[in-house]
């Protein structure tokens, strides 16, 4: 994945994940993982791959913010991504 683009990682606690996902209209279309609570199936699933998530991205924005603050620095970091480029990781 790396290798091929930039990848950016949307980091958020449990409890906003989880609130965005039960305000989702689509919410009784999502299959469940594992057939726990909503609130426990995303802890232990984020506890599962947030290391992962975290190897594989180039950047890691907090996705608590609003959608227009992850936008612009999205844009930020892409536009200095450019500039420096060390080990594969962008800083």
């Amino acid at each position: 994945m790396r290798d091929n683009g930039i990848v950016i990682y949307l980091s958020a606690p449990v409890l906003t994940l989880v609130n965005r996902l039960e305000a989702s209209p689509e919410e009784a279309l999502r299959p469940t993982l594992t057939g726990k609570p909503l609130s426990e199936e995303v802890q232990e699933v984020l506890q599962q791959r947030d290391m992962l998530y975290r190897e594989a991205a180039h950047f890691i924005i907090d996705a608590e913010n609003s959608p227009s603050q992850v936008i612009s620095e999205i844009q930020r970091r892409l536009a200095h991504s450019t500039l420096r480029r060390q080990g594969g990781v962008y800083t």
